[in-house]
């Protein structure tokens, strides 16, 4: 099963992709420079309810960051 902290990191990853910078999605999720930061190098779980904030901020589905191999073993 994937870690919330792998999320995090798959988060920051398609943050580079789009050219996104960290603290803009920090703003956009109200959170301070250090949360995102934390979040997005996996240093720091990311709860359900603000994932699927991220989710809808960067406008993707869930999908983009789980997938059914997540909750494998």
């Amino acid at each position: 099963m994937t870690e919330n902290t792998e999320i995090g990191r798959r988060i920051g990853s398609y943050l580079k992709l789009t050219g996104r910078k960290i603290n803009w999605f920090g703003d956009q999720m109200g959170w301070n420079g250090e949360k995102a930061s934390s979040i997005v190098n996996g240093k720091r779980q990311i709860g359900l309810m603000e994932f699927h904030k991220a989710c809808r901020v960067l406008n993707v589905p869930v999908e983009q960051f789980i997938t059914d191999q997540d909750f494998e073993d």
